[in-house]
């Protein structure tokens, strides 16, 4: 029995190593691999942090305001008792009108604040009030009619 012994041919050394292209192929998918991975664990970590966080949402206490439309110039404020146990909160309620007008347009500030903390979260609001506009609506269409009425007579007049 005779045994090949093996030559260092060029046509051998091919078929026994990868070439630095195959190499720099197979790192670069590797990488992209290794970054995506890391990617969706970053994201699945924050996620995870913004479901812990559980903080109360300044809109919570517009929504009774938006819902019922009870505006009046006043300034609130509470806690969230066991629901949200160490945060309190602070609504203003101010007429957004200009001059001695009313418009029935409402300026609500709502202020969330941790009670130990620096920690806050505000949002601002204009609400309308429809009941103070309809009497500026109707104020404006009597006297458009006012109007309508003396230049329709005008030219009867004559």
């Amino acid at each position: 029995m005779k045994l090949q012994s093996y030559s260092h041919h060029p046509g051998n050394r091919r078929q026994q190593a990868f070439s630095l292209l195959e190499v720099a192929i197979a790192m670069a998918i590797f990488f992209m691999a290794i970054f995506v991975i890391l990617e969706l664990s970053t994201n699945s970590l924050r996620s995870a942090y913004l479901l812990r966080n559980n903080a109360p949402d300044p809109r919570m206490l517009l929504s009774d305001l938006i819902m019922t439309n009870q505006l009046e110039e006043i300034v609130e404020s509470g806690d969230f008792q066991e629901m949200h146990p160490g945060y309190v909160w602070e609504r203003t309620v101010t007429s957004a009108s200009f001059g001695e007008d009313d418009n029935g347009l409402y300026r609500v500030d709502v202020t969330v604040r941790m009670a130990d903390s620096d920690w806050q979260n505000s949002i601002t609001m204009l609400l309308f009030k429809p009941s103070m506009a309809s009497g500026l609506m109707n104020r404006s269409a009597s006297d458009r009619s006012r109007n309508d009425g003396s230049a329709a007579r005008a030219p009867g007049a004559r």
